[in-house]
């Protein structure tokens, strides 16, 4: 059971006292740079309290985590969790910002990839293919942000 306010779901479940400190070892470990501990720490507070009005706060930290651990995809899978479990909240505009961003990078990494080969032809080859995955991309989030609800400002 969930108490909506404010278009964000609070928790109403009392929060185990292991969750809270698991919750608190994951930030502890994402300020002292042990991403791989904050991750973990931060998947058991999920797994554990997902209505909790922190979760998407803290699945945007697990993106950013990925991110800068180069896991691209598992980074886009948290934001991703963001806009689709918790539309309504705040944290759902800056995951969106976040995905666009994201792919955009993906597709550069490739990208500069490509750079070194040496064979014409199949750097232009790699690029049309690059280009047509771009366009499908964007075609699918911007159809994904066309149906979540409008952000109240």
């Amino acid at each position: 059971m969930a108490l909506v306010l404010a278009g964000r779901a609070l928790s109403v479940v009392p929060i185990s006292k292991e969750t809270e400190q698991a919750l608190a070892a994951g930030q502890k470990a994402q300020q002292q740079g042990r991403t791989a501990d904050a991750l973990e720490r931060y998947g058991v507070f999920l797994a554990a309290a997902p209505l909790d009005d922190r979760a998407p706060w803290i699945l945007i930290q697990v993106g950013d985590l990925h991110a800068k651990r180069k896991e691209l995809k598992e980074a886009l899978q948290a934001y991703s969790r963001v806009t689709i479990s918790y539309p309504a909240a705040v944290e759902a505009r800056m995951a969106r910002a976040r995905k666009r961003h994201l792919g955009t990078r993906m597709l550069v990494v490739d990208y500069v990839q490509l750079i070194p080969g040496r064979q014409h032809e199949k750097r232009w080859e790699r690029k049309a293919q690059i280009r047509g995955a771009m366009e499908v991309f964007l075609r699918h989030h911007v159809a994904l942000d066309a149906a979540q609800p409008p952000d109240r400002r």
